[in-house]
């Protein structure tokens, strides 16, 4: 799976929100992979009802959404 922001074609720094559970996996050479995320239901209630929701992988560099 490859990652990219779609405004920079960033694919190398992204930041993963806050409120999130996610399921990685740490490479023989250091790096990290990221396998699986999913928001964490109750907490998105909750915000959704603040009108805060934002639960995507955003780009380091440029803020842009990740695809």
């Amino acid at each position: 799976m490859q990652i990219r922001c779609q405004n920079c074609a960033n694919t190398q720094n992204f930041v993963l929100p806050l409120w999130a559970r996610a399921t990685f996996k740490i490479e023989e050479d250091g790096t990290i992979s990221i396998l699986h995320v999913r928001q964490l239901e109750s907490l998105e209630e909750k915000l959704a009802d603040q009108g805060k929701t934002s639960f995507s992988l955003t780009c380091s560099e440029c803020g842009g959404d990740a695809e």
